[in-house]
């Protein structure tokens, strides 16, 4: 019988006022849900999460048409839960966009507005990270700085309590569910994500047959590659590009070849 990436009823029924008034743990609800379906993320590169210590895990936003993007995202922290469960915090701190955003006023007043409820419920539950949507553009940047800046925040309380952080760079999904170019400025944010002293741990999403297939790389530190090589006298948008190049390019590598997209030939020079 196919899987359905559906939520079941009776998973969600007995959740639904913790969800609207409480907090959950994000890492139970996720096993909880893969058991409801009937089955469980397929991971390798285990080893490559730190059972203990900070670090901000980065992933492609995939997107599948019978697979929304959250079964990926929640497969993700369904393997870094089993991973340090027992050793350390195992329940990353995701950044997430406040709503889904759409060009046409219908779907803005409908599934917009709904989805801003329902996320900001979300956000509330888990203690996660809200971001205002780049698709806003400048009308939404006063709102995004100051996300940006709880974000960092966040990123010092994580290293100072050996917790996480979570977020997908590109912030939506592309066509097919190739790896697109995040948006303008997003290299630079990350930079400063480093800039506390927490390293990153690349995630790569992918189906496997009808199964989601999480592939971990090993750890990177930005500031060590900036010393070795990149630009710090760059313009912004040659620096932007060097930061996702680095980043990114990690996470192509975890990907089918038909999944890598823009970063297809972007692979930071040394990675097989």
């Amino acid at each position: 019988m196919p899987i359905r990436y559906r939520f079941p009823p009776r998973l969600i029924a007995p959740r639904l006022p913790s969800l609207l008034f409480g907090h959950r743990s994000a890492y139970a609800d996720c096993c909880a849900a893969y058991e409801a379906i009937g089955t469980t993320p397929l991971v390798s590169g285990v080893d490559c999460i730190p059972q203990s210590g900070p670090f901000i895990a980065v992933m492609n936003h995939y997107h599948r048409p019978a697979v929304p993007s959250w079964w990926f995202a929640m497969g993700m922290l369904h393997a870094i839960g089993a991973r340090r469960l027992g050793h350390a915090p195992h329940e990353p701190r995701l950044i997430v966009a406040r709503h889904w955003t759409y060009d046409d006023y219908w779907h803005r007043a409908t599934w917009g507005a709904g989805s801003m409820f329902v996320v900001g419920r979300i956000i509330r539950a888990y203690g996660y990270l809200g971001m205002e949507p780049v698709a806003l553009g400048d009308a939404a940047g006063g709102r995004r700085a100051r996300s940006m800046r709880l974000a960092l925040v966040a990123a010092r309380d994580a290293r100072a309590r050996g917790g996480m952080l979570g977020m997908a760079p590109e912030g939506g999904d592309g066509p097919g569910g190739v790896l697109q170019r995040p948006p303008a400025g997003a290299g630079r944010f990350l930079w400063l994500l480093a800039a506390t002293g927490i390293p990153f741990v690349p995630f790569g999403n992918s189906l496997d047959g009808e199964r989601v297939r999480v592939s971990v790389g090993e750890p990177f530190a930005l500031p060590a590659l900036h010393a070795r090589g990149g630009p710090p006298a760059a313009s912004k948008a040659l620096f932007d590009e060097w930061v996702l190049q680095e980043t990114m390019g990690r996470i192509a590598r975890l990907l089918p070849d038909a999944l890598r997209g823009y970063y297809a030939d972007r692979m930071p020079a040394g990675l097989p």
